[in-house]
């Protein structure tokens, strides 16, 4: 009882879970307010690691010149005192004479130490409720942001073997939804598309970039936002990837690739499950391109908790190859929700020495033609 006594007498907490941060204040001498605020909350799911941890800020809020200034922050597990004790400290030191004086490094400690408390305690409890479906309501059809791969804020994985054409489709994809184009899927209109390069040199993809714009006989700019970090983790990107998504309503992301997330061991059931809940947090649609095993293109290489968490799997296949194109294949591996069973899709790529020119879907006809049997 003590502590919420405390936080109703001192504190003002506001949650948003669609911003995934708490903010707090607390005034302490003339005009001026304590805040701390915490984002990136996530508790722990690994045997390394537990507790909840969050990158927690602490500032002084000026009410004469209306500004804000931050004192110091760090990323950790807020259950801990000593990683709160260090922030405390750090904070203090970079508050200016009069605030130093006038208020210790251990006042902001307690502080800090209600706030984590009160986060420990009620962060997971706040962000969700309890509710019942209103059976008069009418409920929408499944929507998509790209029939049948991309169901609307749901996931997709698209895999096959290396070589297959799985980036050359999911560009495809980006390049489509972020022009509203149906040429090669059913599109309702245009979205905000983030490209997550995790596996790729930029240049390589600025290339392919320009092959789209080829293949589609666009004018100007793909309209695809690119995030370039080769060798970075998923995790390690996601604030500017849910930045996007903020600034972006409607966004569509796509990730190249799974493996490269570096999330973990793919074979372990934590990775899969921390990847797919990593995915989902952004509150998008998005789409992953996975690997497949060495002598087996059946399925995703890793933990069977990537087909569990995806809401999609669409399963790349090449059909033919030659030195001016390809031909390939998408089928529809797992699809939650959908009734009704969608064949293979076929589609044909071109090349020239500059890279792709054209891209059109063709029929089973367009393959008995071309003497390759499926």
């Amino acid at each position: 009882m003590y502590l919420e006594t405390y936080l109703d007498t001192h504190s003002d907490f506001t949650i948003d879970p669609n911003s995934n941060g708490v903010d707090w204040s607390k005034p302490i001498i003339e005009n001026k307010r304590l805040i701390i605020w915490a984002n990136n909350i996530a508790t722990a799911k690994t045997n390394q690691s537990t507790g909840l941890h969050a990158t927690v800020h602490v500032g002084l809020e000026d009410k004469v010149l209306k500004s804000q200034d931050m004192l110091a922050y760090d990323t950790f597990n807020i259950t801990k005192s000593r990683e709160r004790l260090y922030l405390a400290n750090s904070a203090h030191k970079s508050a200016s004479n009069t605030l130093r004086e006038e208020y210790s490094a251990d006042n902001i400690r307690q502080d800090l130490d209600h706030f984590c408390a009160w986060l420990d305690k009620n962060w997971e409890v706040n962000r969700y409720s309890i509710q019942e479906f209103d059976p008069t309501a009418t409920v929408p059809p499944l929507a998509f942001d790209l029939h049948p791969y991309l169901l609307k804020a749901g996931g997709t994985i698209l895999f096959g073997p290396p070589g297959s054409g799985k980036s050359w489709i999911t560009m495809l994809m980006a390049t489509s939804i972020a022009n509203g184009l149906g040429h090669l899927w059913s599109i309702e209109e245009s979205r905000p598309v983030l490209f997550i390069n995790l596996e790729r040199p930029s240049h390589t993809l600025a290339l392919r970039d320009a092959g789209m714009r080829r293949a589609f006989e666009l004018p100007g700019s793909s309209n695809v936002h690119y995030l370039h970090a080769r060798g970075a983790s998923l995790v390690g990107i996601m604030p500017k990837v849910k930045t996007f998504v903020a600034e972006h309503p409607n966004a569509v992301l796509f990730l190249d690739s799974v493996s490269r997330s570096q999330s973990g061991k793919l074979n372990d059931d934590i990775t899969a499950n921390n990847f797919v809940d990593l995915m989902n947090s952004t509150q998008a649609t998005w789409c992953g391109i996975g690997h497949t095993p060495r002598d087996d293109n059946s399925h995703i290489y890793g933990s069977v908790h990537f087909e569990a968490g995806e809401d999609i799997g669409v399963r790349v296949s090449t059909l033919s190859r030659t030195n001016h194109g390809m031909i390939l294949s998408l089928e529809i591996d797992k699809a939650n929700d959908m009734a009704q069973k969608i064949g293979k899709q076929y589609y044909e790529l071109m090349f020239d020495s500059r890279g792709l020119i054209e891209a059109r879907e063709v029929s089973s006809d367009r393959l008995e033609e071309l003497g390759i049997n499926e």
